[in-house]
């Protein structure tokens, strides 16, 4: 950012400038991180001029830990590169439209972007020291461009439009994910959080796959180590009924795993082998079904073929 850049955007509105940074955000002292720019100001510059000075010196951003500018309208994220230190950022309620200008920002532990109007997570690949992540209360349809996150543990992408979870299974040390309000339907998205083995906090409410039978039970006995689901902690007694529920069953969601698809009149050889089955269900569908392997099963009879 040269002082010419820093003079014009001073003068644009809706925008991130050198002043602005220096009104909302905290700096390094020498010992910690505790020093806010914004306090007070009359003692450390005795005119505008010197305030100016130091604006376009620009030495001190190296030093900015943390940074809020919220509700400001803000519609671009730019000016932040020499941020090189900048562990907080906070940009909720403004009308940013694209995820921009954040490449440079490699120490970046957490992002909030809430109440903004993004369409994409973009631009973000290059942040692997992030830890949160907020863009709930957006456009998105989608998670994506995230599989370099490996040190990401909550997500929050709560308020959108997304009908899928496909693409957030890299996010490998994912210890909670809100994802409320958006327009999951069905159950097999929740087998797409079975790689997350961290995931202890899952908050579904607000999509339709929640108003599905067994939708609780379902999603306990597949995501063995969670904690709380939809902000009720899980008692042991649900992880006994889940158990009795599922365990050694064919379910839809286990043809659907196995097959790929949902078309079960297609369906002319299926294997089931290796899956701890104890009894044969769900298979009446399969019309068309010349050839069933059952191999290394629990199977005590073959009452249902």
């Amino acid at each position: 950012v040269t002082s010419e850049d820093n003079i014009h955007t001073l003068q644009t509105p809706n925008s991130i400038t050198s002043q602005l940074i220096h009104q909302n955000s905290s700096m390094r002292k020498k010992h910690g991180w505790s020093l806010s720019l914004n306090e007070d100001k009359t003692q450390r510059f005795s005119s505008s001029t010197d305030l100016n000075n130091t604006l376009q010196d620009n030495t001190w951003m190296s030093n900015v830990y943390e940074l809020k500018l919220d509700n400001l309208r803000i519609k671009h994220i730019h000016g932040l590169s020499r941020l090189v230190n900048l562990r907080f950022l906070e940009l909720n309620n403004n009308e940013i439209v694209r995820m921009e200008g954040l490449d440079k920002l490699n120490k970046l532990t957490t992002l909030k972007l809430e109440e903004n109007r993004i369409m994409k997570i973009e631009n973000i690949e290059n942040l692997l020291m992030l830890r949160k992540l907020d863009i709930g209360k957006n456009k998105l349809t989608k998670i994506e461009n995230i599989s370099t996150l490996v040190n990401l543990t909550q997500l929050s992408v709560e308020n959108n439009e997304i009908t899928t979870l496909h693409g957030i299974q890299p996010l490998v040390s994912l210890m909670e994910l809100y994802v409320g309000s958006n327009k999951l339907e069905s159950k097999k998205e929740i087998n797409t959080l079975k790689e997350l083995y961290k995931l202890i906090i899952l908050d579904l409410t607000g999509n339709e796959v929640g108003k599905q039978m067994d939708y609780r039970l379902f999603t306990i006995f597949n995501l063995k180590k969670l904690k709380v689901l939809d902000g009720i902690s899980i008692d042991p007694r649900e992880v006994e009924k889940a158990k009795d529920a599922f365990l050694g069953k064919i379910s839809m969601e286990l043809l659907t795993e196995k097959l790929g698809h949902t078309n079960l009149k297609s369906v002319v050889e299926l294997n089931l082998s290796n899956c701890g089955l104890k009894e044969i269900s769900h298979i009446d569908s399969l019309q068309n079904l010349r050839e069933l392997k059952l191999e290394n099963n629990n199977l005590q009879d073959i009452h249902g073929i």
